[in-house]
Formats: structure tokens, C-alpha cells, sequence
């Protein structure tokens, strides 16, 4: 299982190499063993929503 996790190779990103395959165990994630190596995500590409204005609830019109 580790042969084919490392024949699937890495990938490349702007931060580094990054396993394409990871092996992690459920132990080793709970008592913080074992990381998983994520790709950074940069929060300046999304934009904010603008805010609503504070006009309170509308009544229903039933």
C-alpha cells in the first residue's frame, strides 16, 4: 500500500510538493500523529459579500 501511495507521485503547488496519496490512520489522527499535508488556500481570492442594512424583519403577508 505504501508502494502504490508513493508510484502515485506528487503534486506541485505555488507552496511546495505535496503527496498526491496520503496513508493516515485513524489513531494517528486522533492523538496527533498523523497530518495530513493540505495545500495552503489563499483567502484574498475570495471576495466579501456586502453587508445587508439593519432594516429589521418584514411582516408576511398571508
Amino acid at each position: 500500500m505504501i508502494a502504490e501511495a508513493a508510484a502515485a507521485g506528487f503534486v506541485e503547488t505555488g507552496h511546495g510538493r505535496i503527496p498526491r496519496l496520503q496513508i493516515l490512520t485513524i489513531d494517528g489522527i486522533l492523538n496527533y500523529r498523523d497530518v495530513p499535508r493540505l495545500p495552503v488556500i489563499d483567502t484574498t481570492a475570495f471576495k466579501k459579500a456586502p453587508k445587508e442594512k439593519q432594516g429589521g424583519q418584514g411582516a408576511l403577508d398571508l
